[in-house]
């Protein structure tokens, strides 16, 4: 994650749906027919997903639960 202030990326955010949701970056990438780097660059907020419907659809959320996850305080934490 970005400093404390900073709000998280749209890439860091689907990152945190994913991770609740047990779903491995490999096997998200696969679903979306990417590359697992892609998904991986999202993480780190180098880049993020072009089609946000598609990822949402895949990680059983919906673009309103990707644009409003925060993360959890471990989260937080680690990131400082």
């Amino acid at each position: 994650m970005t400093k404390n202030s900073d709000p998280p990326s749209l890439g860091q955010r689907v990152e945190i749906v994913r991770a609740k949701r047990g779903i491995s970056r490999t096997a998200l990438a696969e679903f979306l027919e990417l590359d697992r780097s892609t998904v991986a660059k999202w993480a780190t907020g180098e880049s993020s997903p072009r089609d946000l419907e598609a990822v949402a659809a895949a990680l059983g959320a919906t673009v309103a639960e990707i644009y409003a996850a925060r993360p959890d305080r471990r989260q937080r934490k680690a990131a400082a």
